[in-house]
């Protein structure tokens, strides 16, 4: 699927693409693409990977564009719904270092720990090393196992774990983790990084309109089925 919508902040300068075969590395996401509007004439550039700067104006114009067209909402959702749930994360959080004791190992797909030493010739099993403290940075070590994750994946990690925290205030006292885009250095500036978490948080709500329109859906055929059933009754 391939779609071009125009920016809902930039619409004379930015010209988005959302293109579901394109696979090239990327800073945020190989399907996000941008035109830019060349300055002597209308015509638009050639479609280059989204820049960082861009992600917010992009997340707030794909929203938009979602809320029109249910194939496009079906084929982002799984850039956007691809991070941890809790289980994870609180499994994550307890695998922790403990010098002088022997050594440990973890499997973040079975959520155990063990200190059997053939685990060390198993795949799903790693050590326990040094830097793994229960901390923000060592939970998205953990989940993420060492594997390549596009921008938009490691964002939805670091909200995820972001959100987690917030609710305990005792953890987020502890570390204090910034907003996604900042602990993933997308950005320094906190407004930036605020103005992203708003397009996040605008794809997030046309996902859940997608599902409420469809739970609405199916609500209303079952209405129709039971509301038959009467009627043949009487």
């Amino acid at each position: 699927m391939r779609i071009q919508f125009l920016s809902i902040i930039n619409p004379e300068k930015n010209n988005f693409v959302y293109d579901s075969d394109s696979w090239d590395n990327a800073p945020v996401s190989p399907k996000f693409l941008v035109h830019y509007k060349r300055d002597h004439n209308d015509s638009w550039h050639f479609p280059i990977a989204l820049p960082t700067n861009l992600a917010g104006e992009y997340m707030l114009s794909l929203a938009n564009e979602m809320l029109k067209n249910d194939e496009l909402t079906k084929s982002v959702r799984y850039e956007f719904t691809s991070g941890p749930i809790i289980s994870d994360i609180n499994f994550a959080h307890k695998v922790v270092y403990k010098s002088g004791k022997k050594t440990t190992y973890y499997s973040a797909s079975l959520q155990r720990t063990s200190a059997v030493r053939s685990k060390q010739y198993d795949k799903r099993w790693r050590e326990v090393t040094e830097e793994m403290d229960g901390s923000p940075e060592s939970i998205m070590n953990i989940l993420l196992g060492g594997y390549w994750r596009d921008g938009i994946s490691c964002y939805a990690y670091a909200y995820a774990i972001r959100k987690w925290m917030l609710a305990d205030r005792k953890l987020y006292r502890k570390y204090s983790m910034s907003l996604p885009a900042q602990y993933l250095k997308w950005t320094d500036d906190y407004n930036e990084a605020h103005a992203i978490q708003c397009g996040w948080d605008a794809v997030i709500t046309a996902l859940e309109i997608f599902e409420a329109k469809k739970n609405f859906k199916h609500i209303t055929e079952q209405y129709n089925q039971y509301a038959m059933m009467v009627t043949l009754e009487r």
